[in-house]
């Protein structure tokens, strides 16, 4: 028998469900195998590019890649991993012993059926459609009588000896009949077309006996396998949970976000829903907002109150565990000790104002301490550190230390997430039962927040400083794991603040030599330290990338850098960091030939063509980065995938906006997203460029100026600006 006969079944071939059940094992695996196929990673792995750009073994972001690595085998050991292993093995072992208990079925001989050869006399070799034999018509009748006789069923019993009947019976009508032969030639039988009945490989009790009705009941059973059973496995192969939680994430943080910016609580549902009428009805009035709720102190608190009610990963029942109590309590508690020395250096002052008699010191002191406070900020909550630093102080110059808080030992799941990510901002030791909510954590927020970046386009009355660009701000800083006031270099491998301290201390001390030595070679018109002086008050990663390359490695084996350490610190200058330009120009629909022809030799972000009040500006910007790694390879998919970011669990590629508002961070007038870096141009020595167009409406007369920035969603402090302006 065939395969193609065993996998189709025909009307004698059903002895077992063995034909069945590897018909609904290929309609299983083979789209589902296919599906992978197309979602495979490719051959050359994340870890392989990051040591390609330089990076050393001990680099972070290459221990990362390794940890991801081997967590990748926790992560294919998942329950559906383990059913298409086991739907693989099943069709693997069915295919096995399909090919194997096939039997190889010989032509028939007619000839050979009724024991004729070329020694019976009357017959005579030769070559025939039937063999090699070849013999006349009367031996041929007597043969077929002469076996007739012997097999035929009166006079013999027994199943071969009626087969062996049925064969003589068939040679003979196959070599005296014409007509037979060629309908035997055509379709297997002398007397022609006999028809056949065939399913899906469906078992034989599913199939009608000979002379009996089929069993509808078999026949049902099967027909519900195959068109309900094997859809719904399939479907559930291609659902995606993990697509449908983050979509009900992002409504809920659209709603917290869209509430506070209108200045409303979770109570007034019905408040929002009217509230979102009017932000789509243009011809409505704009409801009132209230921008100082969704600054950048109060973001994290709006993305934790976004996650309220999400299970805890790691805890006992979805529920903080006693060990994750005690771990947190521990969190807490160098809070508590940072809060009593700010709070203990604020008493201090406040008595000593007040003995001094001088209320405006009192003030001061006040002041200083909340400063103090600022950059150990106690809550994520909402509240700014600012305020919480003024109020520890006061309690502190009134009660004195003895009445600080104990620490507590029972937090709320909002709490718990509030205390990891200050403790992840800070790069802190973190206890290992709390990884698994801090993992979870850090793939919640960042759905979060592209949520609140599409709900700040909503808000088209919400300036810029104080809607998009704070969520941006707020994004690089968790992918980077930086806090406020901490030193940007701290995106570079293995720098820490204490490094950082001393690298900013010798530029301090070497500021004149250091002004001569600041600019690279590679450093050109992309972004530099025209951003901020060269001397601040934390190191800025522009430092590290602006500085000569002798220079910066003399600064960091001064700071206690190794040879591997300087070398990781370097690739990630040259290779990682994106150095970005943006040149930005005005065109004005209709006229865009003529400005091409006038703007020759204008200065950047200038046009000149004539704009009327109700006409359609164009904004074209253009977004270009420096050469990364080697910039003779123009294979862009040697880069990494994902960012320089070893501090984020997962990966997360690098990706780019581009928006442009009124001047002073003013209304925001239009976003365009960039695609993937691999789909950018390649220009001249490596350099990639993407050029967005982005339009507004000239609606009154004057000049006008407007802001066109670009910003990266991985790297902190890698935006870049340029200002345009028209006359209308």
């Amino acid at each position: 028998m065939r395969l193609g006969s065993f996998l189709m079944g025909d009307g004698e071939s059903h002895d077992d469900t063995r034909p069945f059940a590897l018909a609904i094992c290929t309609l299983v695996v083979l789209p589902w195998a296919l599906k992978k196929m197309r979602t495979a990673a490719s051959t050359q792995t994340e870890m392989v590019k990051w040591r390609t750009l330089g990076f050393s073994a001990a680099a972070p972001v290459v221990q990362k890649e390794q940890r991801l690595a081997g967590s990748g085998w926790a992560r294919r050991l998942s329950w559906r991993n383990a059913i298409f292993a086991a739907l693989l093995a099943t069709e693997a072992l069915l295919v096995q012993e399909a090919l194997a208990e096939s039997p190889v079925v010989p032509l028939f001989d007619p000839y050979a059926a009724l024991e004729l050869d070329a020694s019976v006399e009357g017959c005579s070799r030769r070559v025939t459609q039937w063999g090699e034999v070849k013999c006349a018509q009367a031996t041929v009748r007597a043969a077929y009588r002469k076996l007739a006789r012997r097999y035929h069923p009166d006079k013999t019993t027994g199943d071969e000896a009626k087969l062996r009947f049925e064969d003589v019976v068939k040679a003979h009508a196959v070599l005296t009949n014409a007509l037979a032969a060629r309908n035997y030639a055509k379709y297997g039988h002398p007397d022609g077309y006999q028809g056949s009945r065939f399913g899906i490989a469906l078992p034989a009790w599913a199939m009608p006996k000979h002379g009996k009705a089929m069993d509808m009941r078999g026949f049902v059973a099967c027909f519900l396998v195959v068109v309900l059973l094997v859809p719904l496995l399939f479907y559930l192969s291609l659902r995606d949970p993990k697509g449908q939680r983050r979509a009900r994430l992002a409504q809920r943080a659209q709603e917290v976000y869209l509430l506070a910016a209108l200045g409303k609580t979770d109570a007034e549902a019905d408040g929002l829903e009217r509230a979102l009428d009017m932000l789509t009805d243009p011809k409505g009035p704009s409801p009132a907002l209230h921008a100082d709720a969704v600054q950048a102190s109060r973001l994290l608190g709006l993305a934790l109150r976004s996650l309220q009610g999400e299970p805890v990963q790691g805890g006992a029942r979805s529920q903080l565990s006693v060990e994750m109590h005690a771990a947190l309590s521990s969190l807490d508690g160098a809070s508590c000790a940072e809060a009593a020395a700010a709070a203990e250096a604020a008493f201090a002052a406040t008595a000593a104002a007040r003995a001094a008699g001088a209320s405006a010191a009192v003030v001061g002191a006040m002041e200083a301490a909340a400063e103090a406070g600022a950059k150990a900020s106690l809550v994520l909550d909402g509240a700014s550190s600012a305020e919480a630093a003024r109020v520890a102080a006061v309690e502190a110059a009134g009660a004195g230390l003895e009445n600080t808080p104990a620490r507590r030992l029972e937090y709320t799941s909002t709490e718990a997430r509030s205390l990891l990510l200050r403790a992840y901002q800070r790069r802190e030791a973190i206890a290992p039962c709390l990884c698994a909510e801090l993992a979870a954590l850090l793939v919640d927020v960042p759905v979060v927040f592209e949520s609140f970046f599409q709900s700040t386009l909503m808000l088209k009355g919400l300036p810029y400083r104080y809607g998009a660009w704070p969520v941006l701000q707020v994004t690089q800083q968790l992918t980077q794991a930086l806090s406020r006031g901490q030193p940007t270099a701290l995106q570079a491998p293995h720098v820490t603040v204490e490094r950082a301290n001393l690298i900013q201390a010798a530029l301090a001390g070497g500021e004149s030599d250091a002004k001569g030595a600041t600019r690279g070679a590679d450093s050109d018109s992309y972004g530099t330290l025209s951003n901020g002086p060269l001397s601040v008050a934390s190191l800025s990663v522009w430092q590290l990338v602006n500085l000569a390359a002798a220079r910066r490695d003399a600064l960091l084996r001064a700071a206690g850098f190794g040879a591997t350490e300087t070398a990781d610190v370097c690739a990630f200058v040259k290779g990682v960091f994106p150095r970005a330009r943006l040149d930005a120009r005005v065109v004005v629909q209709g006229e865009e030939s003529d400005e091409e022809d006038e703007g020759e030799g204008e200065g950047e972000g200038e046009g000149r063509g004539v704009v009327l009040v109700g006409d359609i500006v164009t904004v074209c910007v253009t977004l270009t980065l420096a050469p990364r790694g080697n910039a003779t390879d123009k294979r862009r998919a040697a880069l990494p995938v994902g960012c320089h970011a070893p501090q984020l669990p997962q990966a997360k590629p690098e990706s780019w906006a581009v928006l442009v508002a009124a001047e002073g961070g003013g209304l925001l007038l239009g976003v365009r997203m960039a695609p993937p870096l691999h789909e950018w141009t390649v220009g001249a020595g490596g350099a990639l460029s993407w050029t967005a167009t982005l339009s507004c409406h000239a609606d009154k007369a004057g000049e006008r100026r407007l802001e066109a920035h670009a910003a990266c969603s991985a790297y902190h402090d890698a935006d870049v600006s340029a200002n345009v302006s028209l006359e209308v």
